[in-house]
């Protein structure tokens, strides 16, 4: 659906891979683990400690990290998705740095997870 809707090669490229590495490590069968479109139910907002998130891009993995982390039931609705020129708001440089952001919080969790290191936005 994203090379139809116009998604650039490298966007679509970084999806897939950052998709693939976040299924292997939070061990969920995610499609895009990207996406902005997600609901939550009450009972996930009152459970997971979503103040601790980021307010940008990685916000929604970390959510996703959270609601796995507590067993919560995740379903994929597919969407159709439109990019144009104007309205993608994320360049090649804020992408680089949003998937180390990334990269780092599914460490962070798998630390956590492994009681090293304790991180409350993963209790």
């Amino acid at each position: 659906m994203a090379k139809k809707g116009g998604m650039p090669l490298w966007k679509r490229a970084g999806n897939f891979l950052l998709t693939a590495y976040f299924n292997i490590m939070i061990k969920t069968d995610l499609t895009d683990s990207a996406t902005g479109y997600i609901a939550y139910s009450r009972k996930v907002l009152e459970s997971i400690p979503f103040q601790y998130n980021d307010d940008g891009f990685c916000f929604d993995e970390e959510a996703l990290i959270q609601c796995s982390n507590k067993s919560f039931r995740m379903i994929e609705v597919p969407i159709p998705t439109r990019y144009e020129e104007d309205s993608s708001s994320i360049d090649i440089k804020k992408s680089i740095k949003y998937g180390a952001t990334l990269l780092i919080k599914i460490a962070q969790y798998k630390i956590h997870k492994l009681g090293i290191i304790h991180f409350k936005q993963f209790d």
